[in-house]
């Protein structure tokens, strides 16, 4: 790096410039997040579809239940759950809210943008 006489702008010289150009091709294979590969995408539709069937056999499981009545005697059942739910889910946003704000506290004690887009 040199710097021009009184002037305070900096020249980076080309190999300067192919040695940064290099370095971050390096960063980059090294990171965990990048690239992408095919094995990753394929673990993610496999998470993906393992998700999906859960859900589609309870709903198919519900509605067949529904059905043919295997639980129409349980209206204590449906109050305890009219109360449970909006319970839990302000929990979960309470909590979800609380998780969140300790992240980004944490976050601003970082100083490098490396080390905040790691966590």
């Amino acid at each position: 790096m040199k710097f021009s006489g009184g002037n305070s702008a900096l020249l980076i010289t080309s190999e300067r410039k192919s040695n940064i150009f290099n370095a971050n091709q390096s960063n980059m294979n090294t990171s965990p997040w990048l690239p992408i590969t095919s094995t990753y995408i394929k673990s993610m539709k496999i998470i993906f579809l393992a998700l999906l069937a859960g859900q589609v056999m309870f709903a198919v499981l519900a509605w067949f239940m529904h059905r043919l009545g295997a639980y129409a005697g349980f209206e204590s059942l449906v109050t305890l759950l009219l109360v449970l739910v909006p319970v839990l889910s302000a929990s979960a946003i309470g909590i979800g809210i609380f998780i969140f704000n300790k992240r980004i506290t944490e976050l601003h004690e970082k100083s490098c943008l490396i080390e905040r887009l790691n966590d």
